[in-house]
Order: C-alpha cells, then sequence, then structure tokens
C-alpha cells in the first residue's frame, strides 16, 4: 500500500477561528484556489491564489477567515 505524503484540502473540513498547535510536525500548504486570513504564532497572515506557507513544530495556527472556494494541497 501506497502511503500519501500530501493531501488535497477540503473545505468543508475546515472552521474558521479553528486554533490548534503543530506540536511535533511542521508542514507547508500551498494554495491553489481561493483565500484565507491566518494568525501564526500571533502574526497576521493573508494567503491567496500561489501563496505557500511554511510552519515549523510548535507553531500555532488560527484559521481567522477562508473563502467558500479555499483548495491547495496539505504536507505535513
Amino acid at each position: 500500500m501506497e502511503q500519501e505524503y500530501y493531501q488535497v484540502l477540503d473545505a468543508k473540513q475546515l472552521i474558521a477561528n479553528h486554533a490548534t498547535v503543530s506540536q511535533n510536525k511542521c508542514g507547508l500548504f500551498l494554495c491553489r484556489k481561493g483565500d484565507a486570513d491566518l494568525l501564526l504564532n500571533n502574526r497576521s497572515f493573508h494567503i491567496d491564489t500561489g501563496t505557500l506557507c511554511l510552519y515549523t513544530p510548535y507553531t500555532f495556527i488560527r484559521i481567522v477567515r477562508h473563502s467558500d472556494d479555499i483548495e491547495g494541497y496539505l504536507l505535513e
């Protein structure tokens, strides 16, 4: 069985104002469509189509807002 190293982001699983800590994970998110506003360690970022977002272990991540059509690849 092949292991998938990334997942396609499903916007239905995203919840605005959801917060998490990346604990023992680092990762990246490549936005392919739509946009979002994030807090990473309490710094604000806006991502949109073509943006690559990287995070390291123990990063505080909060999705403040996202568009209904957001799509992308998430690799942890």
